[in-house]
């Protein structure tokens, strides 16, 4: 088990990647399970696409709480002063997945692998 890296952007040239009706549902109706990840969680854990619209961006997160809600990474990002993660398409060389990019450090969202940067 790895750091948690949730929430996290969805760069706009990978919003295309994703299905339409999944953008469509998670922008208009309600956020919808994209995948499960077992790589950064005890239990699987369901990973859901969701829409700010004070920013008009797309992020996967995990539902947190009792209700259920996600967390937008730019408004923690404002709220907390800092920049939080980012993704972006570049590639995993262990499994092909998607990378998060931390402060010196890149996990890879499908694996868990962590890739140091050097300074």
């Amino acid at each position: 088990m790895s750091e948690n890296p949730y929430p996290v952007l969805v760069p706009p040239r990978l919003e295309k990647t994703l299905p339409w009706l999944k953008r469509f549902v998670a922008k208009h109706v309600t956020p919808i399970r994209v995948f499960v990840d077992t790589a950064h969680f005890k239990a699987p854990t369901e990973i859901y696409l969701g829409y700010c619209p004070v920013h008009k961006t797309f992020f996967l997160d995990y539902m947190h709480g009792y209700q259920g809600y996600l967390l937008c990474p730019l408004c923690l990002e404002e709220e907390a002063g800092e920049p939080y993660f980012s993704l972006d398409q570049e590639k995993c060389p262990v499994c092909g997945g998607y990378l998060a990019y931390f402060p010196g450090l890149n996990i890879c969202l499908k694996c868990g692998y962590r890739h140091r940067l050097e300074p």
